[in-house]
């Protein structure tokens, strides 16, 4: 929704349902998210924007003895600049918490994870050919848990080549 020529409110909200095998069913999630935050047109000849979003979320598990039920909010700052014709530059950093509430518990531990994660990606358009977009991309990860199993730290570089077709 667009408050001003150049700030607009932002929202959405998603469900979704994760199903696994039958050795994993104790995975089994129903998902349920909602997003709020505003985009900020900085200068529109270089199409700069800056954009805050806050959300929240919740998992919940289908079957009774799972610990994988949860809540969880974040936090999310993104930034993007066209730096010359057909070229992106795109930024982001976030900040994520998650709180595992199912009735069974981490091995005998009601599980905390924070994660904090981000990334910066160029864009080019219509590059290998017209109609297509490459996009380089790294972005760090750092999970921290209450629950040393699931404390990691990742570094991803990549390359996604992508075509819409109408």
């Amino acid at each position: 929704h667009s408050l001003s020529d150049n700030l607009k409110l932002v929202g959405g909200v998603s469900a979704t349902a994760q199903r696994f095998t039958k050795d994993l069913e104790i995975r089994d999630v129903d998902t349920y998210d909602a997003r709020l935050g505003f985009e900020h047109f900085l200068d529109p000849a270089t199409g700069s924007v800056i954009a805050f979003t806050v959300a929240m979320g919740t998992d919940q598990t289908t079957e009774n003895d799972s610990p994988f039920e949860n809540d969880r909010w974040a936090a999310l700052l993104t930034a993007s600049r066209v730096i010359s014709q057909g070229i992106l530059l795109a930024a982001d950093a976030s900040y994520e918490n998650t709180d595992y509430d199912g009735d069974t518990d981490f091995f005998g531990i009601d599980r905390k994870d924070d994660q904090a994660r981000g990334s910066i990606s160029l864009h080019l358009f219509d590059w290998p050919l017209q109609g297509w977009r490459t996009i380089g991309r790294v972005a760090y990860t750092d999970v921290d848990s209450n629950i040393d199993l699931y404390k990691y730290n990742r570094t991803e570089v990549g390359v996604t080549f992508h075509r819409a077709f109408d």
